[in-house]
């Protein structure tokens, strides 16, 4: 069946219609025989038993976006499987929220003309005028939270070769809110005073006016060094100003590096002394954001030891005999996805002594009553302990989740327990 969108017809979209929350979204595939003309993935694609998983997933949870797959695709990604194109592929009516594995054949079908070219696909400078200007812009804001500097050079190398609108929009989105720009943005800025379009030097003039002062990482910890203040034991206090938000532009503006260069100290003095309630909001934010290597550790290993949340930026700098108690942390929380995050490439790997242990297990057995008695499946799915459970389970706990639902009455084709047959099946 041929798909026509925006006029054009992309005959080898196969399109699912999905009514949620009373919107019609669509859901793509590629025909069967069309997939041996793409290029190979990095890895191999489901087998036949995972594939029917994963197409039992979509039919029950019904994701309206790309983001919305995006947990289930990780997780077949850490076991080692790139999902059938015959069964989904992003849509290109969604958001550029996919692993990043599908992005080479994302690129390939919209520079071969068979999708249209949406902000997941990668900006370069050869597909750069294929872009509408709205979704081009869309595609850099992408490039800038991916890697800013490397976003900052695009930009630079190919501002002399596009039109004065084009340079104006992509610098337009160098703005992250509040100061107004990163440090980093300060130089490009400059660049473009000297731009041959009027537009765009008066664009940058107002910008780097807004920032005036600010304009560097120094500035902005000059600018929050009076929230801390070493004691005569070295113990470093932060003022509970500093959870201001207004805070937050100074803090993305500069590191613990560059602050500890203003206090006299250095970052590994600061994680060392630093008052561990005080660890949240901007300072949560902040103290990771060091290059020194054996801070990093410290600091990971001082939240461990407190049982305290460890930033996932420092999950790989948690040490061997900390790591387990790092990860008991993640089960005390509310959040569906915080065990999962955590875990990463060792996703699906908890054996069921441990999976016990998380915050969301005593409600599986609790969750199926309930839907015997009411007759009704869960409205919010991702909180469903069926489900995000089956994210960190290994295959035998996943089969042991599967017999408790199945003992406490739940029947064995029910759709809650579909993420949990994936996890077997790859």
């Amino acid at each position: 069946m041929a798909f026509m969108f925006g006029g054009n017809n992309y005959e080898h979209v196969q399109v699912t219609k999905i009514r949620c929350m009373g919107r019609t979204e669509l859901r793509m595939s590629l025909d069967e025989a069309f997939v041996k003309e793409i290029p190979k993935p990095v890895l191999p694609y489901m087998s036949g038993a995972a594939r029917a998983a994963f197409r039992d997933i979509l039919d029950y949870e019904k994701p309206v976006a790309n983001g919305s797959t995006n947990d289930i695709l990780r997780f077949a990604q850490v076991r080692g499987h790139y999902a059938h194109p015959a069964d989904w592929i992003p849509t290109f009516k969604g958001d550029n929220r996919f692993p990043a594995i599908y992005r080479p054949m994302v690129n390939w079908l919209a520079e071969n003309g068979h999708i249209p070219f949406f902000e997941g696909v990668v900006l370069t400078e050869e597909n750069f005028d294929h872009f509408s200007q709205r979704v081009r812009m869309q595609a850099f804001r992408n490039m800038l939270i991916k890697d800013r500097l490397a976003a900052c050079d695009f930009l630079l190398s190919i501002a002399p070769k596009k039109s004065a609108q084009a340079r104006y929009d992509l610098l337009n989105e160098l703005d992250p809110g509040g100061n107004g720009m990163y440090p980093s943005d300060v130089p490009v800025h400059r660049h473009f005073l000297n731009d041959r379009s009027k537009k765009v030097r008066d664009l940058a003039e107002r910008k780097l006016e807004i920032v005036s002062g600010m304009e560097t990482e120094e500035d902005h910890a000059k600018a929050i060094a009076h929230y801390f203040s070493i004691g005569e034991s070295g113990v470093l206090s932060v003022s509970s100003d500093f959870r201001d938000a207004l805070v937050g532009g100074h803090v993305w503006g500069t590191n613990l590096d560059v602050l500890a260069d203003v206090l006299g100290t250095s970052s590994m003095d600061m994680v060392t002394n630093v008052r561990l309630e005080d660890f949240t909001g901007n300072v949560f934010t902040l103290f990771p954001r060091t290059r020194d290597v054996e801070a990093k550790k410290c600091l990971a290993k001082r939240l461990a030891d407190a049982g305290m949340e460890c930033p996932t930026s420092l999950v790989p700098y948690i040490q061997s005999e900390d790591w387990e108690n790092a990860l008991r942390v993640t089960f005390k929380s509310e959040f569906p996805s915080t065990v999962f995050d955590f875990l990463g490439e060792k996703a699906g790997t908890l054996a069921l002594s441990l999976v016990k242990q998380i915050k969301h297990y005593p409600k599986l057995t609790r969750s199926v009553t309930e839907e015997l008695e009411s007759g009704k499946l869960p409205i919010n799915k991702s909180y469903d302990a069926l489900r995000l459970l089956a994210f960190v389970a290994n295959k035998d706990a996943a089969k042991a989740l599967i017999q408790e639902a199945l003992s406490a009455g739940m029947a064995d084709d029910n759709p809650r327990l579909t993420m949990l047959k994936l996890n077997i099946a790859l």
